[in-house]
């Protein structure tokens, strides 16, 4: 698996985690919903907030750098704990399962 990680890049890392285990439509829903929700909106509101975080005449930490760590530590709280809280484990269900259903719901 770390091979997988590596091999992602900046694909973003669930890919090497995704890629095996789940099957590609579930892959695909994830990705789209991952990249609609959270990677969109964070292009535009994320600079914006470092601007006038960072900013060194006005902005309340007075630095770019001071200011995109706490952006990132502020997004990354919540980002956890979405993940403990609603992401289940799934190394002991039978996710071949997941196709029967989508293909009777598809059929």
């Amino acid at each position: 698996m770390p091979r997988d990680l590596l091999r992602a890049g900046l694909g973003g890392g669930h890919v090497g985690v995704l890629d095996g285990v789940l099957p590609t439509y579930v892959r695909s829903r994830a990705a789209a919903l991952g990249r609609n929700a959270f990677e969109i909106p964070g292009g535009i509101v994320g600079p914006f907030v470092v601007g006038i975080l960072g900013d060194h005449r006005t902005g309340p930490i007075g630095s770019i750098g001071d200011a995109m760590s706490v952006l990132f530590i502020t997004t990354l709280l919540p980002m956890l704990f979405i993940a403990v809280r609603y992401i289940g484990e799934t190394r002991h269900l039978d996710l071949s399962a997941l196709d029967m259903v989508a293909q009777e719901v598809g059929a």
